[in-house]
């Protein structure tokens, strides 16, 4: 006889526009094999990123945890390049990873700088935020070549100088671009960039 599992959903609520604590955070986690909440998932349905034109690879067909059927086995969608409404940093924990490898084939682990960002975040009072995942983490180790490439999705339109990114055309926003369509979002964050840019470090004497 299988037990019982109860799930704590609390609503995305609306936001009133004139705020001026809403944060957008764009950059590179892990996701987790994690049902979405069906309050996010509706989120995403009613803006057109997961039915319709519009829709997102990322994050159409995304499982919802129900009371109805709670064992069912997750199969969850990667979110990419997809705003996610955050609440609270439980509602992060339980869709993101807060870690990444130290390097390739290694079971050592570090932290994520999005992930440290958002619990910062929460822990001074923040109540609402968009998480932009662009990609996976790369390890820690990673060379500045490889890490250089993700910038572009962090910023479409960097290598060009042009910022990418249509106000009238939802299917032209990625990365930073998804700010035309939050206009609740009073600050954005990219705790990621920083690290991508940064110079290799000098090998040890």
């Amino acid at each position: 006889m299988k037990g019982l599992r109860f799930i704590t959903q609390a609503p995305t609520i609306e936001v009133n526009p004139n705020r001026s604590d809403v944060a957008c955070f764009v950059g590179v986690v892990g996701r987790k094999e994690s049902y979405v909440p069906e309050a996010i998932a509706h989120w995403l349905r009613d803006r057109g990123w997961t039915v319709g034109p519009t829709a997102r690879a990322g994050a159409q067909s995304i499982e919802v945890a129900t009371a109805e059927e709670p064992d069912l086995p997750p199969k969850p969608r990667t979110l990419l390049d997809v705003p996610v409404p955050i609440d609270s940093w439980a509602v992060f924990e339980q869709l993101f990873e807060s870690e990444r490898l130290v390097k390739t084939e290694s079971v050592l682990k570090g932290g994520t700088y999005l992930s440290a960002a958002v619990r910062s975040f929460f822990i001074q009072g923040g109540r609402r935020c968009y998480v932009v995942r662009v990609n996976d983490p790369l390890p820690i180790t990673t060379e500045r070549s490889q890490r250089l490439s993700l910038i572009s999705k962090l910023i479409p339109g960097y290598d060009t100088g042009l910022l990418a990114g249509n106000p009238s055309d939802r299917i032209s926003w990625s990365g930073v671009s998804h700010l035309l369509g939050l206009p609740e979002v009073s600050f954005l964050c990219l705790p990621d960039l920083c690290d991508l840019v940064a110079d290799d470090p000098l090998p040890l004497p």
